[in-house]
Parts: C-alpha cells; structure tokens; sequence
C-alpha cells in the first residue's frame, strides 16, 4: 500500500458519529462525515483512478443491512468525479471481528479473505473504508489488488486511531 489518508484521527466528536452511523444505522450521520471527509481528503482525487469500498462478507452486511464504506465510496465518487467499483473487492471469508485482536493477529485472521474480481491492471486505487486501527484490513485488501495488478492503492478512511 503506498499510503494511506484519514480525515481526522478517532476520538470525540467524530467517534460517536462514526459508531452511530456503522453500528445504528445512522445514514445521516454517515452521509455528513462522508461529505466533510470528501472535502477534507479532495487533494488525493487527482492521483487515483477510481474508487474501490472496503467489502463486507456478506453475513456482515445482511446484519448491518448495508455497507458503510460503500457509501462513503459513493460520497467521495460524487465529490471527485471518479469512478466506483463496488463489486471489484470481495470479502470470501468471514473472518472474526477485529476489534480485540492485536496487528499479527488481524493479519492471520483476515489471510485469504479478500479476492479480487474484474480488471484492475495499472489503476491507480482508493480503498475506502471508514476507520483505519493497526491497518491489517487495508494491508491485506491493498495486497490483493495489488497482487491482481493495481498500480497503486491508497488506503481513504474517515479516521485513523491514534
């Protein structure tokens, strides 16, 4: 992955919205910090090709009942003029969530979870998703894009943890 970009870092106020919108379903919320983070991160549109969201597996998604980092992707596709491919990541593996789980253990559990489908050869790819923790998940999707001939992947989230 050669970089990775985060409107603000993980903490009051911008915690508690990003909790309301990814685990209560708080569209408005998303919505409002999709818009802000897509001001906020414009500088990077120029040097991408199009946009991928961060993929659910799909027993994750039926739960939530949508994917908060598609969103986020189709805020910022809007802002930027760019295209996004929200089929070209998918999630295979349900893995365990993460939030308990150390960098090396992140990275063992999400081994193999990602596969790349359609042609991505040469494009130069945001990766959005909504928090960036160790940074295992976007490693290992990064890799896979990367593996099926992304130029470049730049991880876009709405906040990193300090």
């Amino acid at each position: 992955m050669a970089a990775s970009r985060c409107a603000w870092l993980y903490g009051f106020p911008v915690s508690p919205l990003i909790q309301r919108f990814k685990y209560e379903g708080d569209l408005g919320a998303g919505h409002a910090l999709a818009s802000l983070a897509a001001e906020s991160l414009a500088g990077m549109a120029e040097s991408l090709d199009l946009l991928v969201p961060m993929p659910l597996h799909w027993r994750r998604f039926w739960q939530r009942g949508f994917n908060q980092a598609q969103l986020l992707a189709e805020t910022f596709s809007r802002a930027w003029q760019l295209p996004t491919l929200p089929r070209t990541l998918r999630k295979c593996r349900a893995s365990d969530r993460q939030q308990s789980l150390q960098r090396r253990q992140r990275l063992r559990n999400l081994s193999g979870s990602f596969l790349v489908r359609g042609d991505v050869a040469g494009q130069r790819i945001g990766l959005v998703d909504d928090v960036i923790t160790t940074g295992a998940t976007m490693e290992t999707a990064a890799n896979a894009l990367l593996a099926a001939g992304a130029s470049r992947v730049v991880a876009l989230a709405l906040a990193r943890t300090p």
